[in-house]
């Protein structure tokens, strides 16, 4: 029983993101800012939700440095994230006013 515990525990731990709602980042990356899509190797898996959400985003056409805004790149990317449907490392709702994180 004890050696179950043992290779259980890290998995649980790793699968929980890191959110700091002072300096608006997830495992360290910033939540806001000139966003990137990729299909492989990206800083963040984004999940997009209608609730419960871990951050709430605010799609803009400009540079910007306010958490829970994104501006989407095709190059010089502050974050790179990857759309999936399972294990994300943060759930994304899509609003048009007060961005930001909400836990």
């Amino acid at each position: 029983m004890k050696w179950i515990l043992l290779f259980v525990m890290p998995l649980v731990m790793a699968t929980n993101p890191k959110i700091d709602k002072d300096k608006c980042t997830c495992n360290g990356y910033p939540s806001y800012g000139r966003v990137q899509v990729v299909d492989c190797a990206p800083d963040l898996r984004v999940q997009i939700v209608d609730c419960a959400a871990d951050l709430e985003v605010k799609v803009v056409d400009f540079p910007t440095n306010n958490c829970g805004t994104w501006q989407f790149v095709d190059c010089a990317p502050a974050i790179r994230v990857e759309f999936v449907d399972c294990a994300p490392d943060i759930r994304v709702k899509y609003v048009e006013y007060s961005p930001g994180i909400k836990k």
